[in-house]
C-alpha cells in the first residue's frame, strides 16, 4: 500500500492541492490525517480519479454562429464541384482571425 501526499495526490488528479483537501473534507476522497498533512491510499485515489469529473470547465454548445458557418460548409460541399478550395479558404480564414491577424 503506497501513500501520496495532497500534493502527490493533486499532480495525478490533474487539479489543485487546495481541491484535493476539499474532496476530503466533503467526504469524496478516503484519507489519513497525519498531523497537519493528510496520507492518501494510491489504490483509493485511481478509483475516485475514475468516479470524479475530469478538471476544467464543461465545454460550451456551439453558438449560433459556429453552427450557421458548419452549415454553410455542408452546403458549400454538397453544391460546388470545388468545394475543397472553399472549404480551404474557410479554415484559413478562421485561423487567422484565431492568431489575430486578419
Amino acid at each position: 500500500m503506497k501513500l501520496l501526499t495532497t500534493k502527490e495526490a493533486a499532480e495525478k488528479l490533474g487539479v489543485s492541492a487546495r481541491r484535493v483537501r476539499a474532496m476530503i473534507t466533503a467526504g469524496k476522497l478516503p484519507a489519513h490525517q497525519l498531523g497537519k498533512e493528510y496520507a492518501i491510499e494510491e489504490t483509493v485515489l485511481v478509483t475516485v480519479a475514475r468516479v470524479e469529473r475530469k478538471p476544467g470547465r464543461p465545454a460550451n454548445p456551439p453558438s449560433a454562429a459556429e453552427l450557421a458557418r458548419q452549415a454553410k460548409i455542408k452546403e458549400a460541399i454538397r453544391k460546388s464541384p470545388e468545394s475543397m478550395a472553399i472549404l480551404r479558404a474557410m479554415v484559413a480564414k478562421k485561423a487567422e482571425k484565431k492568431d489575430g491577424t486578419q
